[in-house]
């Protein structure tokens, strides 16, 4: 008996590069609309609830109809063209993933907003989570919660002189 076994083409889902913009660029208000919504809950509650289950939210909505793995985490490993790192096994992504949503959540009141948001950007490159749409709009709708969360809170606190913070803040 010999050696065979099939292997099926993936296809595109989106294959004119028009049509594929319109839908990134539908996607990405979309995920923005989200990341809004969620940022304003986590405000009146206080604090942030991170989950895995929003990071795969955010994928989803950014390749939603683009990418057939839209919404999960690859199930393999992964090679970053061009770069001598070597992301985490595909038996790893979501461990590392829930460490990290914990680290912000254990240094939310510690940390500066910069520093999380850093911690996030560094975080999700090294692990390198999905398949595809590892780039800048899944990390910048985290960025953008923890920013702005970060910097309202900021906002309701005075420095020693008395001086109201929040049109600093503002201005972000």
């Amino acid at each position: 008996m010999s050696d065979r076994k099939s292997e099926a083409e993936i296809p595109t889902l989106i294959s004119d590069p028009t049509e594929l913009a319109e839908k990134e660029a539908a996607n990405a208000l979309e995920q923005f609309d989200w990341a809004i919504e969620e940022t304003e809950r986590w405000l009146a509650e206080g604090k942030p609830t991170l989950r895995v289950s929003m990071l795969l939210t955010l994928h989803r909505k950014a390749l939603d109809g683009i990418d057939r793995h839209a919404g999960n985490f690859r199930p393999a490993a992964v090679t970053i063209r061009g770069s001598k790192h070597n992301p985490v096994s595909g038996d790893d992504v979501a461990r590392y993933v829930e460490e990290m949503l914990d680290y912000v959540i254990e240094n939310w009141d510690e940390q500066t907003a910069i520093h999380l948001s850093s911690y996030i950007m560094w975080r999700l490159n090294w692990i390198h989570p999905f398949a595809d749409g590892n780039g800048l709009h899944v990390e910048d709708a985290i960025l953008h919660g923890v920013v702005r969360s970060s910097w309202t809170n900021f906002a309701r606190h005075e420095d020693d002189s008395g001086t109201n913070l929040g049109k600093q803040a503002a201005l972000l």
